[in-house]
């Protein structure tokens, strides 16, 4: 048996590898120039009206601002709905600080964005990239590779997204979309884009918008597979989220801690008012315990007394 033959073995067929393993993917944030070339190039909205990629991220003042670009792949795939409907419950917009917002990307065509978020009831806005040149220009791969592990966020079998995904397309048959969904092989990513104050004016050719500002990717990833989206405790790191709810928790606890302890000291309080108001009432009406001392004294002189009555005054 030749020696690649041994070396490859069952594994040696072309589309079997399509399917196996992950690929190569650069770890590199994208450079200065990348987000020069990519600033300008147009995405398409839920209305089909052409905004530039860069208003996705720019902001309108002098503020700084964090936004979270989420590349999906097709909008068939059922493993990138899965996925937002992980992140929609897992990071709704309410958990976001004023200066973040998380935006979507998809591959296809812009007609079934709709029927996207009516699948996935995704909370953040969802664009579409069909020409597919910001996924080559911040260097994402093309592959059908599911990868070798299980991600978290995937709940449902392999087959049973495959027939969602198919159920879907026959759907569109109708709208005449259905071929327009995306590249099947294509994968995507996630990118921090963060824009501060005070940097190199970057004006838009279309809006003319060139406040002093800096924009810059300070983190990413890139899947290697079909189902190698970030998980949602790493997005949580990433912007800073998991911090926050800490801190939250803390201060929770903080709070419950001197609630309880205000309430003993006043249930301590209410009681030993309580037992003083008893002992005036006893005072005031001349009666004394049957545990009193001096009580206990008189009922046994009584009783030692030759008169043959009991402690009640009775003859027995």
């Amino acid at each position: 048996m030749p020696h690649d033959e041994r070396r490859l073995g069952a594994n040696s067929d072309p589309a079997t590898q399509e399917f196996q393993g992950d690929v190569k993917v650069s770890t590199a944030l994208p450079s200065e120039s990348t987000l020069e070339r990519i600033a300008d190039l147009p995405v398409f909205d839920v209305d089909g009206k052409t905004v530039s990629f860069k208003s996705l991220y720019w902001s309108n003042g002098n503020e700084s601002k964090k936004v979270m670009i989420i590349f999906i792949r097709h909008f068939f795939c059922g493993n990138c709905q899965e996925y937002l409907r992980t992140l929609a419950a897992a990071i709704p917009p309410s958990s976001l600080p004023q200066d973040t917002s998380i935006r979507i990307i998809g591959c296809g065509s812009h007609t079934l964005i709709p029927s996207y978020i009516e699948q996935t009831q995704c909370p953040y806005p969802i664009f579409a990239d069909p020409s597919k040149r910001l996924y080559s220009l911040l260097g994402m791969a093309r592959t059908l590779s599911l990868g070798n592990k299980d991600p978290d966020y995937i709940r449902h079998t392999l087959v049973s997204g495959v027939v969602k995904s198919i159920a879907q397309g026959l759907k569109r048959i109708g709208s005449g979309d259905v071929l327009q969904a995306g590249d099947l092989k294509q994968v995507g990513g996630e990118f921090l884009f963060e824009v501060t104050g005070g940097g190199t004016s970057l004006t838009n050719s279309k809006t003319g918008n060139g406040a002093l500002q800096q924009a810059e990717v300070t983190w990413c990833h890139r899947m290697k597979n079909t189902r190698d989206h970030a998980e949602l405790p790493v997005l949580k790191q990433v912007l800073d989220l998991g911090n926050a709810k800490g801190d939250d928790r803390r201060r929770r606890s903080e709070a419950s801690w001197r609630t309880s302890g205000l309430a003993r000291s006043l249930s301590s309080k209410r009681q030993s008012l309580s037992w003083s108001q008893t002992r005036r009432r006893s005072r005031s009406t001349g009666r004394k315990s049957s545990h009193d001392p001096k009580h206990i004294h008189m009922v046994n002189e009584e009783a030692r007394s030759g008169d043959g009555q009991t402690a009640c005054g009775h003859k027995p």
